[in-house]
């Protein structure tokens, strides 16, 4: 199967009659497996949750890599992880690359957040008059080892409260209100949180660009659509950003 996931990688930089051949090459009766790279069990819950409330549930696995980090822009690290992630688990990947980008530092931590779990957000702007923020997700697919990924990127702007609320969610989840919202995310319940997230928005324009490739689905085991579409050019990858 790898050794075919790498022909039908290569064929997918082609033009559509050679990515509809390429899908075909994987053959067999079984569904085409997407690892899905992370260790937050949580995350994986909510990222299948989201695809099933656009109409396409994924059979996602989750693949806890510890994948080499990058410093750069938010979606060039994003398809820089995809790639080693379908290199290391020889098949289909996806991963979600987030980053909290706070006005008053310049956009810092951004894509660096995880590495501020431990911070106290709130505390951090204590001597800025400066609130806003914007949280991203950066939603990276490869179809295989060699194939070039796919980055969708989803944001929304807020601010950070003065204080944790919530109990819901993860992450910095209760430092972070949307703006037209009363509530942080961790205050909200899982749908509503789902309906306006930064994930939401990459997440269903992943699910728009899958449902226009027909034969990709069928690989995928997922429903064809009626009127597919042919998906847009790409480059090194795909990028495609929403804001509120």
């Amino acid at each position: 199967l790898p050794l075919l996931l790498v022909a039908a990688a290569t064929a997918l930089h082609g033009p559509p009659t050679s990515r509809r051949r390429a899908v075909r090459a994987f053959g067999g009766d079984e569904c085409l497996s997407i690892k899905f790279v992370t260790g937050n069990a949580m995350k994986l819950r909510e990222v299948e949750a989201i695809l099933s409330q656009n109409g396409l549930p994924l059979p996602l696995e989750q693949c806890d890599l510890d994948l080499d980090e990058y410093q750069g822009v938010a979606e060039d690290i994003a398809a820089a992880k995809c790639r080693l992630a379908a290199e290391a688990t020889g098949g289909a990947a996806m991963i979600d690359d987030t980053s909290l980008c706070l006005e008053a530092l310049g956009g810092m931590p951004g894509p660096y957040i995880k590495w501020f779990s431990h911070v106290d957000l709130p505390r951090v702007l204590e001597g800025y008059e400066c609130k806003r923020a914007y949280a991203q997700s950066c939603v990276a697919f490869s179809v295989g080892p060699g194939s070039v990924p796919l980055v969708f990127t989803g944001r929304v702007h807020g601010v950070i409260v003065d204080a944790p609320r919530g109990d819901a969610g993860f992450g910095w989840d209760a430092c972070f209100k949307p703006d037209g919202h009363d509530a942080t995310f961790a205050e909200m319940d899982a749908a509503t949180k789902n309906g306006i997230s930064h994930r939401s928005r990459a997440l269903e324009q992943l699910s728009n660009y899958l449902k226009g490739d027909a034969d990709l689905l069928v690989a995928l085991c997922a429903e064809r659509v009626d009127e597919p579409q042919e998906p847009e050019d790409r480059f090194f990858f795909h990028r495609r950003r929403k804001e509120i």
